[in-house]
């Protein structure tokens, strides 16, 4: 008698198997998100670091005051960038770089206050991140986390 396999049999393996491929998909594209969130946080400390050396070598944050500069704005980065290009060879972007994720640099040159910002993908509440900005929906440094609600309210 020739032994096989049912296909009943079949069927269970190839259900089994496609949970675990969910399973697997799912955890890394988690991953994904979490590996973009840790590379945002480290593009802003790049730049934080380039602002820093900026301000001890001029006094001032660079950059026009009360402006926003985007990341979406090769405009606006490429300004940005020529102030911060002896301190950062590249100035970086957003792994997305859409309009709802972007970098976003402001300042206020009469205060000397500067803020970054960038949208994370898992939101800071459930990492409870404090980094002391006014915009929950957006990881923020710089020297006055308050500058952005000034800046709007204006």
């Amino acid at each position: 008698m020739k032994k096989s396999f049912t296909l009943i049999e079949l069927l269970v393996v190839i259900a089994i198997i496609g949970i675990l491929a969910a399973i697997i998909i799912v955890n890394v594209s988690s991953a994904r998100v979490k590996a973009r969130d840790a590379r945002r946080k480290s593009d802003l400390d790049s730049i934080r670091t380039a602002i820093e050396m900026y301000i001890e070598q001029n006094g001032q944050p660079p950059g026009a005051s009360l402006k926003v500069y985007n990341s979406t704005n090769s405009d606006d980065w490429a300004e940005l960038q020529t102030y911060l290009s002896p301190y950062l060879t590249t100035l970086p972007k957003d792994p997305q770089n859409t309009l709802d994720k972007e970098y976003r640099y402001m300042n206020n040159i009469s205060t000397g206050a500067y803020e970054l910002d960038a949208a994370l993908e898992v939101d800071p509440a459930k990492l409870n991140v404090n980094d002391g900005g006014n915009n929950n929906d957006r990881y923020e440094i710089g020297t006055d986390l308050k500058l952005m609600l000034y800046w709007v309210q204006g």
